[in-house]
């Protein structure tokens, strides 16, 4: 029968240091001795100790991770970790600066069903604590977490599926795919669920901040390993399967991958559907269309289509920042007494692939497993400007703008449109002066600065009249009222009909009768044209040359 104690005397008994607390001296060295002597189990109904139950001295994110593993081989198959499956994995730590150890100690008889009911703890032949106390290399030395990759295990209700079982802020795991393909699981079953299982170890849950028994282990925005959705289908394949993610959103995340807490939370009781999970729009109550109202559904299930529970909120998780090694505290021994948690079965597996022949909405996904690669801490050539949008549909690729604005719908993104009020999806540039044709205001001169003083639609550079604004970009012949090219009596006549009578205006503007350049057209325009027609004396003013 568990024993429930205080937290503070817990995490004596747990993590084996010096008591933060109130207590004196003689109270520390009793709760020790209890840690020594005391055959109790820690209920596993505790989830994970609160940050402060735990000594600052135990809270670091490691700069190196220690684990020794066993492999358990049988007739017919091997539970190996292999080469490949581990380069990934070191990959995976040393893209956020930690170096992993992954030493591969000894390989020995098969226990096809190791015995976990009193978890780590269990004795006898087929007990965890008699394999360890067996094979494991590193008895006494603080910063080592020991993993069997195993068949089976049983908690004492018969074998189960499960694909593992570890410590939660501890140093012991299990690894156990022998009831899964092949009986050792594919080679990213076996990498997923080993860095699944490293993760209790270092404090992380299946449901990252927030209780699984709530928000269950497949939480939408909540992109984990640690949780079943990716474990075994990886976090990168399982959004874009799952409609989380798009091809254009999919760059930041890779398949081997604890959460970074990117993502935003999801309000059960008012989900944006054009939002999604913040990379795409979703359609979360599964109507086959995005809806521009807020809709409530619950999303706590394997497939969301189908959940049907209590509404709350789901919160991304940033685990990378919150992982903590206990390890290397200075005394291990009383770390068997950690609670453990059992892991995805195969049976959650076949559930989330049923999801491409069940789903209305997860209909078109292949469920196999990823490939095992190293994969990069990046993708450069996906994502050049790196606003986390693949630049095979980036409609600005070498211009970070996450948001994609695009004011003219012509698919370029504002920030690399070289017209970005004017629809030109063709970007055509005749002069190559970085302004699109449709609003370079000198499409056939290179005017990069599009210079404009008098404000017309011509730029200076090729504006014949670029001082006044005359509506037309053509040479006028001054006083040429009529248009046919000379100044003569006809230009006259017409000035007068448009003064004294209301005739038609000059054209082709106005301007090109107004003689003196007053900027009106008056009788004393008329008596400039006269005098210059008849009497050769004072030309018309040339209204373009004004200074």
């Amino acid at each position: 029968m568990s024993t429930r104690l205080p937290k503070s005397v817990l995490a004596i008994m747990v993590l084996g240091i010096s008591w933060a607390g109130t207590a004196g001296g003689a109270e520390r060295d009793r709760a020790l001795a209890m840690a020594e002597s005391w055959p109790i189990r820690i209920p596993d109904n505790i989830e994970y100790l609160e940050p402060g139950d735990i000594p600052p001295s135990a809270m670091r994110v490691p700069s190196v991770i220690n684990v020794e593993v066993d492999i358990m081989a049988a007739a017919g198959h091997i539970h190996q970790l292999y080469q490949a499956e581990i380069d990934m994995i070191v990959g995976m730590f040393a893209c956020q600066g930690i170096t992993i150890n992954i030493e591969i100690s000894d390989t020995i008889p098969e226990t096809a069903v190791i015995d976990m009911s009193n978890t780590f703890q269990t004795g006898g032949s087929a007990g965890f604590a008699t394999l360890k106390s067996t094979w494991y290399d590193h008895v006494g030395q603080p910063g080592w977490h020991y993993c069997i990759m195993a068949h089976q295990y049983d908690l004492g209700g018969g074998p189960t599926t499960s694909s593992g079982y570890a410590e939660i802020l501890g140093d012991d795991f299990i690894v156990t795919l022998g009831a899964w393909s092949g009986q050792t699981g594919t080679p990213f079953d076996r990498a997923g669920t080993f860095v699944h299982e490293l993760g209790h170890n270092l404090s992380l849950r299946h449901a990252g901040g927030q209780s699984e028994n709530f928000y269950t282990q497949y939480k939408p925005n909540y992109a984990s390993v640690m949780t079943y959705r990716c474990q075994t289908l990886g976090v990168r394949k399982m959004n874009l399967c799952s409609g989380l993610v798009d091809n254009c959103h999919v760059a930041p995340f890779h398949d081997l991958d604890y959460s970074h807490g990117l993502l935003p939370p999801l309000d059960e009781a008012a989900l944006i559907e054009a939002n999604g999970a913040g990379l795409g729009a979703v359609d979360w109550n599964c109507d086959f269309s995005i809806n521009p109202a807020p809709v409530v559904k619950d999303l706590a299930d394997y497939d969301w289509c189908f959940a049907n529970g209590t509404i709350g909120v789901s919160q991304d998780y940033d685990d990378w920042s919150n992982i903590v090694d206990v390890s290397y505290l200075a005394s291990v021994a009383s770390l068997a007494l950690r609670p453990g948690t059992s892991c995805m079965a195969l049976e959650d597996l076949e559930a989330l692939r049923s999801m491409g022949t069940e789903s209305s909405i997860m209909n078109t996904c292949d469920y196999s497993s990823p490939l095992v690669q190293v994969e990069p801490c990046v993708y450069p050539a996906d994502d050049a400007d790196t606003d986390g949008i693949l630049a095979v549909c980036d409609n600005c690729p070498v211009v970070a703008n996450g948001g994609q604005e695009d004011v003219d719908l012509d698919g370029k993104g504002d920030g690399c449109d070289n017209c970005p009020a004017l629809a030109n999806a063709g970007q055509a540039d005749g002069d190559a002066d970085g302004t699109g044709d449709v609003c370079d205001n000198c499409p056939t001169t290179p005017n990069a600065s599009q210079a404009n003083f008098d404000d017309d639609p011509f730029g200076d550079d090729c504006d014949v009249c670029p001082a006044v604004a005359i509506g037309v970009n053509i040479v006028l012949l001054s006083g040429d009222v009529t248009n046919d090219g000379s100044v003569t009596s006809q230009d006259i006549i017409s000035m007068v009909n448009h003064v004294f009578k209301s005739g038609p205006a000059p054209v082709p503007v106005p301007l090109v009768g107004d003689a003196d350049c007053s900027g009106t057209l008056t009788a004393n325009d008329i008596i400039r044209l006269v005098n210059y027609v008849f009497k050769s004396a004072g030309a018309p003013c040339n209204v373009c040359a004004l200074p």
